[in-house]
């Protein structure tokens, strides 16, 4: 088995991660906006639901998309500083990384905490109010982090010449 062989199976790999990364992200705002028009309780179970499904197939995903990328970089002999779609999807990678570390899931955390406490007491107004901004939080962090992995696919795919 020589380097061509193994360049596909790892693109095959980073492709699958990809999707893997991507695809139930994507669907995430979409159960929220569900989510948010029913009662506390099953809001509450939505963002669980999110937090459980993300820590077992996107977050490992992302975290493969590294690995697999390391070896199509050293199996398709590409000069990292001469491709400049290269370096720039692996700078905006680190940058959602770091993103999604440092601000959006403390602030995914913080709106699920939240959600938890206003299903345990829809009368307090105070968590009410306070999930109410921790949401406006995440949504945006959630908005930077799918926006900077869209970008990155773009560049993967398409591969232009920068520089």
């Amino acid at each position: 088995m020589d380097k061509l062989f193994w360049g596909k199976v790892f693109l095959f790999l980073h492709v699958m991660g990809a999707i893997a990364a991507l695809g139930p992200t994507l669907t995430y705002r979409i159960w929220i906006s569900v989510a948010e028009k029913a009662d506390a309780g099953i809001r509450a179970f939505v963002l669980r639901s999110i937090s459980a499904l993300d820590a077992r197939l996107p977050t490992p995903a992302f975290i493969a998309q590294a690995a697999t990328g390391v070896f199509l970089i050293w199996l398709r002999g590409w000069s990292f500083f001469s491709t400049g779609w290269l370096v720039i999807g692996v700078a905006l990678y680190i940058a959602m990384v770091v993103t999604a570390i440092a601000a959006y899931a403390p602030a995914f955390q913080r709106q699920q905490a939240l959600a938890e406490a206003v299903a345990a007491d829809p009368s307090n107004g105070e968590a009410v109010g306070a999930y109410a901004v921790a949401a406006r939080t995440s949504t945006m962090y959630g908005i930077v982090v799918t926006a900077l992995t869209v970008v990155i696919v773009f560049l993967m795919v398409w591969k232009p010449n920068l520089w």
